[in-house]
């Protein structure tokens, strides 16, 4: 039996060695000391066919290894490789090997490679850092600074693990070794200026957005290691002092790349998510204020918004454990001011803090809305709590003086209670969507308040409408109410901020109330009558009709039957959508309007084909195809709205564009179509597109099936899938492998070995319908972790 030891001239004496030693058989196994491992056969990736090599210790057996774990189909080995490179980082010897992994060539062999050499990095700086000699540790943070600005570029994931390898070796290293790490970090990617005649050719290629992106990475990942580092809890607490002595160095570094107009959204969101990373080491608040007023200014830019937020809600989370502190004053125990005498302070604060939110852009006051309205919602009980009475008899024994202390704290409160208006409308409206609040002797008076709310904004009418609609069957009981309540929702209605909410309203009323209304119709039509000239005053009130139209009571057979004529003229979708609302609310009832509708739908088709007239053409056949006097109508329909080739062949169309938005529609909740995929040999244009952007569709197709959309549009992915197999079932191969090699990807749920063989039996079907459903559907539940569900 041979056998081949790794050594290291840098191994610290007593370090273990790995020997690995060939069996009978000819085959490698692994031992340690005196324990053997099952057998390991390895096959280099250049050459699976040849013999088994001998595992030295060697940058080769290595990529060996790392190319068995991700490509051989037998557990078994897979497993045995899994443990030899445990053990291999676990050597003395990585300290040399995971450099020699990490050269861009590596990349072209296997990208794991480089992952592996730079999570070596990291394994032996966090938990091997005492095997390394001191005289040895500034060279290892140049080499880490040095392979940081080489990757800046990407891979992202080799990237970040040599990020992460630099902020661990920061934290084995600070305060005494390394006072000033983030100082330094920052210096290390500053541009540099190449010598006029020995410059190097990296020097003068750098990539400017790629280092900042660099270092923004690494900041960020440096609380995080913190945060995830099993420390004591006096080193903990030294470090956590040290970093935030740092945030000197971070805040102003990521204000200048937040205010800076060459900085693109790319980097900002980088800021965005280093300053939430940051944020968690209890940084000094006033020291970041300025820096969370950018933040705000950034809720201006559409994809910065939603990082914005999530970094502003995070930073004022400090902020919100003072306010709980004063809430809990508000509500200290007891009577004012006979038990207390406290509570009273805090009354102004309250309605300053909302007057002051109030006061914001809209923007700026959605994000204190989101962070502070739990928190008024909880003020309002304690505030109802505390302005109680006590008991008769108790009340009978305070002075003159406390009944007057006491009656002046209730009208504070009140006061307080108004700057929360909306909060109170809120909560009715609440219990009177889940109770039934008809026999409430509350209700009539909130009914006779609500015309008297002074409306200063329009998150507070939002919530009238929807406290008004709430009431709606009270108001059937009541009707007599009706005239001091409608009016206010008939003002919305022409207020397009308020359409939403004032229509809702109305169509609740409209349901309940429909025989009480009479005398009120002029008032409806009125508002109903918008500028001809305003296109966007008519597509509001035909929005309006739409949802109106829901309401129609099918129990009165004397409607009109006057003929529709098309209003060519005006917005076609919105017409569509008042007659489809209509249908779907009348159903069979419609039956004496349907050949004129028929005639109308048929000619704004023929006029503007637009996807509204296929849609009520589909709940007209839907409704009215089975009935025998409406079947030659609806057919003669069906004649007029079938599809023309000359669509899709027109010069006009933008093929490209058609292209993209068929991708963009998979990300949405709708059945895909897989209609212009057969044409694409038929039309050089779509094909030229089809070569070129067929790797996005497939990509965005794989992400749906993972994971991103409904299982339930999982079969009509399918279809798409093997469309694609029929027309071009080699560039479909191509595009699957490409994508599919990507770690984590479509789901972390699935191996490489899955991905594999999903791929080899999709590309195997191009005729069977069935099976690449099943296929699919199977592949779509192992990405959901949902293997054996149905």
């Amino acid at each position: 039996m041979s056998t081949v030891r790794a050594h290291s001239q840098d191994a610290p004496s007593g370090q273990e060695m790995l020997s690995f030693q060939r069996d009978s058989g000819g085959q490698l196994g692994i031992s340690k000391g005196d324990r053997k491992t099952p057998s390991l056969q390895m096959e280099l990736p250049a050459n699976p066919g040849d013999s088994p090599v001998e595992l030295e210790l060697t940058v080769e057996n290595v990529e060996s290894a790392l190319y068995q774990l991700y490509f051989d189909p037998d557990m078994e080995r897979k497993n045995v490789a899994q443990k030899w490179l445990t053990q291999a980082q676990a050597s003395a010897q990585a300290w040399q090997f995971c450099w020699a992994l990490l050269p861009p060539d590596k990349a072209c062999v296997l990208p794991e490679v480089q992952f592996f050499g730079a999570s070596t990095l990291h394994t032996k700086i966090s938990r091997h850092w005492s095997d390394l000699p001191s005289d040895q540790h500034d060279s290892l943070r140049m080499q880490l600074l040095s392979h940081i600005l080489l990757f800046s570029s990407g891979p992202k994931m080799v990237l970040t693990r040599l990020c992460v390898a630099l902020a661990s070796m920061a934290l084995n290293l600070i305060p005494q070794a390394w006072s000033q790490p983030v100082a330094d970090m920052v210096r290390a990617f500053q541009p540099q200026k190449p010598d006029s005649e020995g410059s190097s050719g990296s020097e003068a290629t750098q990539d400017p957005q790629a280092h900042c992106l660099a270092l923004l990475e690494l900041l960020t990942v440096l609380p995080e290691e913190f945060q995830s580092r099993r420390l004591a809890q006096a080193r903990r607490a030294q470090l956590r002092e040290a970093l935030a002595g740092e945030w000197a160095v971070v805040c102003p570094l990521l204000r200048q790349l937040l205010q800076s107009q060459d900085s693109s959204n790319q980097v900002k969101e980088k800021v965005l998510r280093c300053l939430s990373s940051w944020t968690g080491l209890d940084v000094t608040l006033g020291d970041s204020h300025e820096l969370v007023q950018d933040c705000f200014t950034a809720l201006s830019n559409p994809e910065l918004f939603d990082t914005a937020v999530e970094t502003i809600v995070e930073h004022w989370q400090e902020y919100l454990a003072l306010v709980n502190m004063i809430l809990f004053c508000t509500g200290i125990p007891g009577y004012y001011p006979v038990s207390e005498t406290t509570s009273s302070l805090t009354l102004t604060f309250w309605y300053t803090l909302q007057d002051d939110i109030l006061s914001f852009d809209e923007e700026k006051q959605a994000v204190y809305l989101q962070v502070y309205r739990p928190v008024y919602f909880q003020l309002v009980d304690v505030l109802l709590h505390k302005s109680h009475y006590p008991s008769q008899e108790e009340y009978a024994s305070w002075s003159s003086d406390d009944k007057e202390q006491f009656r002046i704290y209730r009208v504070d409160i009140s006061d307080t209670l108004m700057y929360d208006t909306e909060a109170l409308l809120f909560g009715f409206q609440s219990i009177a969507e889940t109770i039934d609040v008809n026999y409430s002797d509350v209700i009539p008076g909130l009914i006779g308040l609500i015309p008297r709310i002074n409306i200063s904004n329009v998150m507070l009418a939002d919530t009238v409408m929807y406290t008004i609609g709430s009431l709606a069957e009270w108001l059937a009981d009541h009707p007599v109410m009706l005239g001091g309540i409608l009016p206010m929702v008939l003002q919305g209605l022409v207020k397009p901020e308020l359409s939403v909410s004032s229509v809702s309203t109305l169509k609740r009323i409209c349901r309940e109330c429909r025989h009480d209304l009479s005398p009120y119709a002029q008032d409806v039509l009125t508002v109903s009558q918008p500028d001809p000239t305003n296109k966007q005053a008519i597509v509001h009130i035909l929005g309006m009709l739409s949802s109106l139209f829901t309401t129609l009571d099918i129990r009165h057979s004397d409607a009109s039957s006057q003929r529709p004529s098309a209003p060519l003229s005006i917005p076609n979708p919105a017409v569509c959508g008042v007659f489809d609302k209509s249908v779907r609310t009348l159903l069979h009832d419609f039956g004496p309007m349907v050949a004129h509708l028929s005639e109308m739908l048929g000619q704004i088709y023929s006029a503007y084909p637009q996807s509204s007239a296929l849609d009520l053409a589909r709940q007209m056949v839907h409704i009215f195809s089975g009935e025998e006097q409406h079947l030659c109508t609806i057919r003669s329909l069906i004649e007029i709205l079938k599809r023309k080739p000359e669509l899709y062949l027109s010069e006009q169309l933008d093929v490209k564009g058609l292209f993209y938005c068929g991708i963009l529609t998979l990300k949405f909740p709708e059945t895909p179509t897989t209609e212009l995929l057969p044409r694409c040999k038929d039309m050089p244009s779509l094909g030229e597109v089809l070569q070129r952007d067929g790797k996005l569709l497939t990509e965005t197709i794989l992400q749906a099936v993972g994971g991103q959309s409904s299982r339930s549009l999982t079969e009509h992915f399918s279809e798409v899938l093997l469309s694609l197999n029929r027309h071009c079932p080699a560039l479909l191969a191509q595009w699957l492998k490409e994508t599919l090699q990507s770690p984590g990807f479509p789901s972390a749920h699935v191996s490489s070995e899955q991905k594999h063989s999903f791929s080899q039996q999709l590309l195997r079907e191009q005729t069977n319908k069935r099976r690449v459903k099943e296929i699919v559907k199977e592949f779509s539940l192992l990405c959901r972790g949902l293997q054996g569900a149905g």
